[in-house]
């Protein structure tokens, strides 16, 4: 019975495997517009609203805020679409019957550590909480100071919102980030030039996981390393521009 469905599965597999191929050859390009998207983003989210209202009448700053409503919410959605490619590619990484020889989950004794199991439910949970985030925010608007205030447009909403999207991104990116290094240390064979440099540069902050120990720390250390764009100057020095 099972090598019945060992021999039915693998041309899923087979094919999950070609798939997975092709997800990591689009990530760069994937990374480095979301980058570039974010510095506009924060941007327009540190506007001065006051001096914006006063440029266009002071009466209208609702309506300034309601088009910067209709500016960051969006951008909520396209963030959130970019995550869900990495829990997919996360799985298979930690996964025994599809990382192609990895221990499971990346654990140094597998059956006694539990390696990257928590990270990637911490992963997932923000993935989650940004499904929620990317709820418009513009949907609600309850009528205050005897209906003069008739209609908000929950455009600072928006912002704070959007903010808190960007923070799970990175959180997400950094354990992702940190499991392919696990992986990378764990295969022992060298990679590519810029693979090796960011490695290095990765390694300089962020120690490979050897038995259970407590990861949020190192989680810390990864965001930082991912919001100093230090990787991608070490695989710049390697003769590799993502942009």
């Amino acid at each position: 019975m099972y090598r019945r469905a060992s021999v039915a599965m693998g041309p899923l597999l087979s094919q999950g495997r070609r798939s997975y191929r092709e997800s990591l050859q689009n990530k760069p390009a994937q990374i480095g517009v979301l980058g570039e998207v974010a510095d506009v983003l924060l941007h327009i989210v540190g506007i001065d609203l006051d001096g914006l209202a006063v440029a266009v009448g002071r009466g209208k700053r609702d309506f300034v805020e309601h088009a910067l409503h209709h500016c960051l919410q969006p951008p909520c959605a396209d963030v959130f679409h970019f995550l869900v490619d990495p829990p997919c590619d996360f799985r298979q990484l930690l996964n025994p019957a599809l990382n192609r020889g990895l221990s499971a989950f990346l654990a140094k004794r597998p059956g006694v550590d539990s390696g990257f199991m928590i990270a990637q439910l911490t992963a997932a949970s923000l993935v989650s909480e940004n499904k929620v985030l990317t709820h418009p925010a513009s949907v609600d608007s309850i009528p205050t100071s005897a209906n003069q205030e008739d209609h908000v447009s929950m455009g600072s909403v928006s912002a704070n919102k959007l903010l808190q999207v960007l923070d799970n991104v990175r959180g997400v990116l950094a354990i992702e980030l940190m499991a392919a290094m696990q992986g990378l240390d764990e295969r022992a064979v060298p990679s590519s030039p810029c693979l090796e440099a960011a490695k290095a540069k990765f390694r300089e902050s962020v120690p490979s996981l050897g038995e259970d120990r407590v990861m949020y720390p190192l989680v810390r250390n990864a965001i930082a390393v991912l919001s100093s764009h230090s990787l991608l100057q070490a695989v710049k020095s390697a003769g590799v521009d993502l942009y």
